[in-house]
């Protein structure tokens, strides 16, 4: 399986997961920044290159590691802390197995951050085209509360 974030504030940003064998999930990579403008195509296109990121596996342990897990995740979003990118943002989760599963979050604040709301998740064939996967996106950030 492999997984991305994608958040929106003032732009897209979209970064890695990899898997951590003792912690689950974790961000992992550089992110890619869009503009809230991007076109279905562009913003499907992204999730795809970003997602071919995804599914290595990586333990970080201890505070300076995630302090490296988190600071392109920050530095891509402009702000300096967890708190800061939290604050207005909205997340989907998507996951590729056989098929790619958009899942809208709910912003919980600084401290339980973002929270799947899997009922509301959109789901879409693996070889969905790009403009699909970049609407399906846009719809599932409608979902997100």
């Amino acid at each position: 399986m492999k997984q991305i974030g994608v958040h929106c504030r003032d732009h897209y940003v979209l970064t890695a997961y990899s898997r951590a064998p003792t912690l689950g999930w974790v961000r992992d990579g550089p992110c890619c920044v869009l503009p809230l403008s991007s076109s279905d195509d562009a913003l499907g296109e992204a999730i795809v290159e970003t997602i071919r990121h995804s599914g290595k596996t990586r333990d970080p342990n201890g505070a300076a590691d995630w302090a490296e897990v988190l600071r392109p995740l920050l530095a891509a979003a402009k702000v300096k802390s967890w708190n800061q990118f939290v604050k207005g943002n909205r997340a989907i989760g998507v996951f590729l197995d056989r098929e790619y599963r958009l899942v809208p979050t709910e912003n919980r604040e600084p401290r339980a951050g973002f929270g799947d709301l899997d009922d509301r998740s959109i789901l879409l064939p693996a070889d969905a085209s790009t403009a699909g996967i970049g609407a399906a996106a846009k719809e599932a950030f409608k979902r997100s509360k």
